[in-house]
């Protein structure tokens, strides 16, 4: 055997036995191996071939279970794909179940491949019974008719053609007869790769509605359903554009009498409840052409499109307020409301705020005049207006230059005609004529300047206090206080700085208020006891002429109560008002309460008070308003010893 070339591949091969023999222990291939050395020689060969059969297998086998392990993962794979498909396709349905927009899918030959619950309640169809129907049969068949749903015909046209169609606000009426608005769109999509499209059904019989409500509310009052204030305004303007020639329209500013009583007294839904029945009433009472408004709190105003004349309007106007007579329920309990009505006529070219304004002026007069009554508008009361107005100004001046002035009323002890003190009285002159008090005081609560007035009056007053010396020798200075003035708050503490700046203690100072000032809101009794506190006294004055006299005088912190001169002044003659003196003087004394006379201008009015137990009196026999000076002097002579003395000095007196 011939060895090999150098660097063949035999040469590797060559090598490698020779590695092997050399493990049997064969160091060469110089002589030949032994029969041991061959044997072991065959058996590492077979050991090899053995192991690469194993290999073989085990590779073999792995292939398998790798084979089948694949295949099962999948399997499994396979399964969840269709799972979540289904669960995927399971929750598509659920929101297009919910959602109340109808939807329909359509493929390109115009069949139905999918519907949701809402198309379904809308076509009037089950909701499993469309698979593959038409959807032209189902909009414009025999089943049409079932659904009420009027679709146009252009929409089939547009399914056809498989272009956009959109129709908003269609109207028509469910399955229970109730009035709905939709609007339907159809869309085309691509969804089947040779067209098709979506068609959606969109009710907005809500939205509507809720439109409809913003609506009426911005053109009505919430509470009664009458027309508010600028829709009125609008359409009275509208009406009055349109009349024809000639022709005469009445409106009415109406206002509950003393309507706030029924809120303090029942609470607000008592008044809310009285209000709704007022404007029930009222919308009765007027025809189809005339309608009312709710211009705010207890005012309505009242249109008459067509009247005869001013007349007629008047028949119209009392008939109304007869109407309000009538006792309303509230809460199971009857309660007698009156009105006031100021009305005017319409005249050429006049407009619904002009209107408006005439008959403010009216109720106003009908108020002044007593209420529950009608007054008209005339050309004399737009002159009293004027005047009216020309005299606030002059007020306004008055007031900020200081040109008012205080004139100041005695009040005599009873028994022995002695100072007690002084009322102190706002005065105003202006130009020749002396403007009376009940005028002017009006006017400035009217147009919200009572209380610089107010102070003005305290500040005189304080000045002629200062004048009388040390306190204990100096008499009592009543202040009359508005319901205005008292219900701001702080007025009790800004009244005490005023008068500490002063010097002068509270225990010379009293407060009187009217029965209608304190029923003007609850927060006076508290403004009250303050004063209270600082020693100030409270008198109830023209006491008699209110409408809860009786509790006022457990209710509020009051000192006095002053007898209104309606009852003083024909005591003497009439019986029952010296009866009605005798018992306010009797209950006063029960209650602790000193009594004052008002309006005393005769002997005898005194002599029967005195022998009645009255405490103080106040009027023209013992003392007439007088300056501050004359005051002064006159209060030197209080001790005054008898009535013989006191007419003998008549004219100093007063």
């Amino acid at each position: 055997m011939s060895a090999p070339e150098s660097g063949t591949p035999d040469d590797d091969l060559h090598a490698h036995v020779l590695r092997q023999l050399r493990r049997t222990g064969i160091e060469s291939l110089a002589e030949p191996p032994s029969p041991e050395q061959f044997r072991a020689l065959l058996r590492m060969v077979s050991h090899k071939y053995a192991e690469s059969d194993r290999d073989g297998y085990l590779n073999d086998r792995a292939w398998e279970i790798s084979s089948a392990e694949m295949t099962e993962l999948y399997s499994q794979l396979e399964e969840r794909s269709a799972t979540e498909l289904a669960s995927e396709r399971d929750r598509l349905r659920t929101v297009l179940n919910t959602t109340t927009t109808g939807l329909c899918l359509i493929d390109s030959q115009r069949l139905i491949r999918e519907m949701n619950a809402a198309a379904a309640k809308y076509l009037s169809v089950g909701l499993g019974d469309t698979y593959g129907m038409a959807i032209v049969d189902i909009l414009w068949g025999e089943r049409a008719d079932e659904h009420r749903l009027p679709f146009p015909e252009d929409l089939r046209d547009a399914i056809v053609a498989n272009r956009l169609w959109v129709e908003d606000f269609i109207q028509f009426v469910d399955a229970e007869g109730e009035q709905c608005t939709v609007s339907v769109l159809y869309s085309p999509v691509d969804a089947f790769r040779s067209g098709g499209g979506v068609l959606a059904i969109q009710d907005h019989t809500r939205q509507s509605l809720a439109e409809a409500n913003l609506e009426w509310r911005a053109r009505h009052d919430q509470l009664t359903g009458l027309l508010n204030r600028a829709e009125f305004s609008r359409l009275v303007d509208e009406s009055l554009s349109s009349g024809d020639p000639g022709s005469m329209s009445a409106l009415m500013f109406l206002d509950l009498d003393r309507f706030k009583n029924v809120n303090d007294t029942f609470g607000h839904d008592a008044g809310d409840s009285v209000l709704i029945e007022a404007a029930d009433r009222l919308q009765r009472s007027l025809s189809d052409s005339d309608f009312v408004c709710r211009f705010g709190g207890d005012e309505f105003v009242i249109f008459v499109g067509r009247v005869a004349g001013r007349v007629d309007a008047q028949r119209l106007a009392t008939r109304i307020i007869q109407l309000l007579r009538e006792p309303f329920n509230v809460f199971g309990a009857s309660m007698v409301i009156t009105a006031s009505i100021g009305m005017t006529i319409s005249e050429e070219d006049i407009t619904a705020s002009e209107m408006l304004r005439d008959a403010d002026i009216a109720l106003y007069q009908a108020k002044n005049a007593g209420r529950d009554r009608v007054s008209a508008f005339g050309s004399q009361l737009r002159s009293n207006v004027r005047e009216r107005v020309q005299m606030e100004r002059s007020l306004r001046t008055a007031v900020s230059r200081g040109e008012l002035t205080v004139a100041y009323q005695p009040l005599v002890r009873a028994h022995d005609l002695s100072l007690f003190g002084f009322e102190a009285l706002a005065r105003w002159q202006e130009g020749d004529r002396i403007v009376p008090p009940a005028t002017f005081i009006a006017i400035a609560e009217e147009a919200g300047f009572i209380a610089e007035l107010g102070e003005v009056v305290l500040a005189h007053s304080l000045e002629l206090i200062r004048e009388f010396g040390p306190p204990e020798d100096a008499p009592v200075l009543a202040i009359n206080v508005s319901g205005l003035q008292i219900s701001r708050p702080g007025f009790s503490r800004r009244f005490l700085r005023q008068t500490d700046r002063a010097g002068v203690p509270g225990t010379q100072l009293c407060v009187e208020l009217t029965e209608q000032a304190l029923l003007t809101d609850t927060a006076v009794i508290t403004e009250l006891n303050i004063l209270k506190d600082a020693g100030v006294a409270v008198a109830l004055d023209d006491f008699g002429t209110g409408w809860s006299s009786l509790s006022l005088l457990q209710q509020f912190p009051l000192d006095r109560v002053k007898v209104d001169r309606s009852f003083v002044q024909p005591m003497i003659t009439n019986s029952q008002d010296a009866a009605i003196v005798a018992a306010i003087i009797r209950l006063c004394r029960t209650l602790g309460l000193e009594v004052v006379a008002e309006g005393v201008e005769e002997r005898g009015q005194l002599d029967l008070l005195r022998s009645l137990g009255c405490d103080l009196i106040q009027g023209y026999y013992t003392g007439r308003p007088m300056v501050a000076d004359k005051a002064l002097r006159w209060a030197e002579g209080r001790a005054v010893p008898s009535q013989r003395v006191l007419a003998a000095d008549r004219d100093v007196l007063r």
